[in-house]
């Protein structure tokens, strides 16, 4: 016995039909997405990015981060 599902033809007519839809719409969604690009406001989302940032505070280093550890590994490499 297969362990592949078992599809009817109604059920793959619906799978065809939505590969096309999606076949349809890629063109217009890539043209949605060049659009948004061209029109994007850059300093308006770095300013409003910024603003986020600062409103988390600074920025510590936790010791049980790995770039924390990593660099204690290469400083310790570079002693010996």
């Amino acid at each position: 016995m297969s362990s592949y599902p078992v599809h009817d033809d109604s059920a793959s007519a619906a799978l065809r039909e939505r590969v096309e839809q999606w076949r349809r719409a890629e063109p217009v969604l890539r043209g949605q997405r060049v659009r948004d690009i061209r029109n994007a406001d850059t300093q308006a989302s770095v300013a409003w990015f910024d603003g986020v940032f600062r409103s988390l505070g600074p920025a510590t280093a936790r010791r049980d981060h790995g770039l924390v550890e990593q660099q204690r590994l290469f400083a310790k490499l570079r002693r010996q």
